[in-house]
This record gives C-alpha cells, sequence and structure tokens, in this order.
C-alpha cells in the first residue's frame, strides 16, 4: 500500500483517535466550565475515544477513506443543557465554538510536528500523514462552522444574534430548525461551489500552517 494510499485511511483513523474526541470533549469541557455538568456527567469531558465514536458514523468515515473520495464521518453529538449555562447567549456560542477550536489547535500542533521534521521527503508516508491530518483538521474547523444542523456553526450565529436582536435569533432557528437542513447540506456540499470553497479554505489553511516546501 503507497503512501498516498495509506495517508488518508490512517488520518481517518486519527480523526476518530484524536480529532473527533478533541472536538466533542472540548464542547463538552466548555460547558461544564460554564455551568453545565450534563455532558461530563456523561463521561463527555475525556479524550478516550470510545465515549465519543458513533459506530455508523466511525465505519462510513474509514468506507469513504478507503474509496478514496471525500471523507464522511461524524461522533457522537454531545449533550449540552443551554438553560444551565452561565452567560446565556453568550456561553452557548462559546460551548458551540469550542469544538471547531479544537480542530484548530490539532491543525496548529500537527503542522508544528510537520516543520520539526521538515528534513524528511515530501513523499514519506510520514509526511504525508502529517499533512492529510492537518488538512482534514483545516475541514473541520470550516465544516463545523456552516450555520446550518448537524453543524456548530448553528448553535454560533444563534448564540451571537441572540445577544443582537432575540426576534432575529428565533427567526435563524426556525429556518434551520427545518427537517429539509441537513439533506440541504448534502445538496450544498457536493451539488453547489460550496464543497469547493470548503475544500479551497482548507487547502490554504492547510498551506498556510505547513509553510513554504
Amino acid at each position: 500500500m503507497g503512501a498516498e494510499t495509506f495517508a488518508p485511511l490512517a488520518a481517518a483513523l486519527l480523526l476518530l483517535l484524536i480529532s473527533f474526541p478533541v472536538h466533542e470533549a472540548a464542547h463538552a469541557t466548555a460547558a461544564w466550565k460554564l455551568g453545565d455538568g450534563h455532558a461530563r456527567a456523561l463521561g463527555r469531558v475525556s479524550l478516550d475515544p470510545r465515549r465519543h465514536i458513533d459506530p455508523f458514523g466511525a465505519g462510513l468515515l474509514l468506507l469513504s477513506a478507503l474509496s478514496g473520495g471525500g471523507m464522511i464521518g461524524w461522533a457522537k453529538p454531545t449533550p449540552v443543557m443551554a438553560q444551565s449555562l452561565r452567560g446565556g447567549s453568550l456561553g452557548w456560542a462559546i460551548v458551540a465554538v469550542a469544538g471547531p477550536l479544537g480542530n484548530l489547535l490539532l491543525a496548529f500542533i500537527a503542522a508544528a510536528l510537520y516543520r520539526l521534521i521538515g528534513s524528511l521527503p515530501a513523499s514519506d508516508t510520514i509526511g504525508v500523514l502529517i499533512v492529510y491530518f492537518t488538512y482534514f483538521n483545516a475541514s473541520l474547523l470550516f465544516l463545523n462552522l456552516l450555520p446550518i444542523p448537524p453543524f456548530d456553526g448553528r448553535a454560533l450565529l444563534t448564540g451571537i444574534l441572540l445577544l443582537v436582536s432575540p426576534r432575529l435569533a428565533e427567526v435563524v432557528e426556525g429556518l434551520t430548525s427545518s427537517r429539509l437542513a441537513f439533506p440541504l447540506v448534502i445538496v450544498l456540499l457536493f451539488f453547489t461551489p460550496l464543497g469547493s470553497l470548503l475544500g479551497d479554505l482548507s487547502f490554504e489553511l492547510t498551506k498556510l500552517l505547513l509553510g513554504p516546501g
């Protein structure tokens, strides 16, 4: 198995073992620190992948990695009781953005590691794996900022709008709560330029973090 084939699959495994747990644990930790201990009571303030893995989402992620196409997968959503959070809508927004920021942190760490082993050839398996891992975490960052369920951007946008205009927040909440929201995401990602835009943003962030080379 060549590096170009092995690296996406290995990166998918790292997403399951590292990226998804960090993302969900970040949500749980932020909620706990802001007064909602529900996720903590369920063991979600943990980096143990077993606490966060959704079997169907994990299986789909690995299959999509093997197929060579775009990766599709997910972890178990972290339960948050918004009414228990200090700070009201601001607390809700902080919890929402904590997950994507966790992926951004992982992308920074992976890029720093890549720079440390910069003497290795670009085609080296480890180097290729780190590049993929950086890119996929950048992708998780931008994807989860979409203001459509099931992504964190919906809660983030609602939390911010509540600070400005509760009425507008209520309208947006109603629109994004539609059962058609998730099918709309599939259409937008695969049949409109949005998917390419997210890919381009992830690629540019990856290049920025990895540096010239």
